[in-house]
């Protein structure tokens, strides 16, 4: 079984005249240089990257098949195409049929079964294979070469496939291609992977204790390879997914990667940024996605008040080219000491606003109370009024932007506040209040909905 046993390379084998002449093609060592990986994170379809690769292959004229057996573990939408020159069109090489033969996963160590992968010794010759029948005098190994009926006294034991030899069982892409003319061209690999992940960790150091200052963000991008495969001096592009609707945002990696399978890689994404950050209390009186439950049971039963929650916020201005994930915030001492993390946390992004923001935890201190004052229904459009309290009980002067989520339809208008707002979402707006020490704020305002 020539593909079981080759370790990470790749075979070419003519199936038109001259068939049965396998011929091997110099494959990469992890990867050759010139390999590019779009690593895509977020989504719906889950973490993956596109990897476009160049290779030299030695191939025949006219038909033949090429089996790939180091491209990964999860391999799919794989396309081939020649980069001859005077080729701009690919003739040069057609790909016909495509197959990816799934890999094969050892078993941990114990006495094999039927369906499991072993490599036995027999006749001064390993054979590796797949276990199809077991019999109190013999074991049936399947393999590419045929059927092998070992005697049991014949044999050197039966090892199973230890994790050191899955490279050996990798997935295998065929592919049968047609090629103008013979002798070695250069082509472009280009597929999708599984397996490979990255995320943003950022550490955050405020230069002071007060509410509004410089903030240091220093992020790190780590990449986590579980693709089966390694990435020798690889152009990466890191892409953020975003909702539906909304573009997704890339950041290209200036530093060439080196990437070994099974591992973790670390580095810093750009220079440290100095930004400007403040503290504020996010006040919630909407009760978040349960507001149209709470909102129809107070449209017919009257003033029931609906659930709030206070949130105490980091938010840093011009930051909008960060992107989302970990952040852990320090602090300075005062003594000369180390800084002290204060908070562990996540950093999320609007990019379209410019904002960043950190939440630090419940907003102590801080309660509110959130009351319909009218429902006026029209020919296709309604109007809500609101009035929102909110009760600073703390002994120094709060920055709160309560929230209010506009769930009815996606057509919506302020048409009356007592606090200018500021839009915070598709459906969602804010009202910026500064509740002085041990006392209340107040905000009115009304919606119009129309469909």
């Amino acid at each position: 079984m020539r593909a079981a046993l080759a370790a990470a390379g790749l075979v070419a084998v003519a199936c038109g005249p001259g068939a049965g002449q396998g011929t091997r093609v110099p494959g990469p060592d992890w990867a050759r240089p010139g390999v590019e990986l779009t690593l895509r994170h977020g989504g719906r379809g889950g973490d993956d990257a596109i990897v476009v690769e160049r290779r030299l292959l030695d191939l025949r004229a006219g038909e033949q098949s090429i089996e790939l057996t180091d491209l990964g573990a999860q391999v799919s939408q794989l396309s081939l195409r020649s980069l001859a020159a005077g080729d701009p069109a690919g003739d040069e090489l057609v790909v016909l049929e495509q197959r990816v033969l799934p890999g094969l996963q050892a078993r941990p160590p114990g006495p094999p079964h039927v369906g499991d992968w072993i490599a036995v010794r027999s006749g001064g010759k390993t054979i590796v294979g797949r276990v199809v029948s077991l019999f109190a005098d013999e074991i049936v190994v399947e393999n590419d070469a045929g059927v092998h009926k070992l005697p049991l006294d014949a044999i050197d034991g039966l090892p199973l496939l230890d994790l050191g030899m899955r490279a050996a069982l990798a997935p295998r892409v065929q592919l049968r291609v047609r090629a103008a003319r013979p002798g070695r061209q250069l082509v472009e690999l280009a597929y999708t992977l599984g397996g490979v992940s990255w995320r943003a960790e950022h550490r955050m150091t405020l230069a002071s204790a007060a509410p509004a200052g410089d903030v240091e963000v220093a992020t790190w991008i780590v990449v986590d390879d579980a693709s089966g495969r390694g990435f020798r001096d690889a152009q990466v592009t890191l892409v953020e997914a975003r909702d539906s609707g909304q573009a997704h945002r890339s950041y290209p990696l200036a530093t060439p990667l080196t990437i070994a399978h099974g591992t973790q890689l670390r580095v810093p994404l750009g220079a440290t940024a100095h930004l400007t950050a403040r503290r504020v209390t996010r006040f919630d009186g909407s009760g978040g996605l349960l507001a149209p439950q709470t909102q129809e049971l107070e449209a017919y039963f009257g003033t029931a008040p609906a659930p709030a929650r206070s949130t105490d916020e980091l938010r840093l201005a011009a930051a909008g080219h960060l992107p989302a994930g970990r952040a852990q915030l320090y602090q300075p001492t005062g003594a000369g000491g180390p800084p002290l993390l204060v908070a562990d946390s996540r950093l999320e992004v609007d990019p379209d606003a410019g904002l960043a923001t950190v939440p630090l935890g419940p907003g102590y201190g801080l309660s509110g109370q959130r009351r319909r004052l009218g429902l006026d229904w029209g020919e296709r459009r309604l109007v809500e009024r609101f009035e929102i309290v909110v009760r600073n009980d703390v002994d120094v002067a709060r920055e709160v932007q309560v929230f209010e989520l506009l769930y009815r339809t996606p057509r919506w208008r302020i048409v009356d506040e007592s606090v200018r707002h500021v839009v915070a979402g598709a459906r969602s707006v804010e009202f910026p209040l500064t509740v002085a020490a041990r006392q209340r704020g107040r905000v009115r305002y009304a919606v119009e909905y129309t469909w």
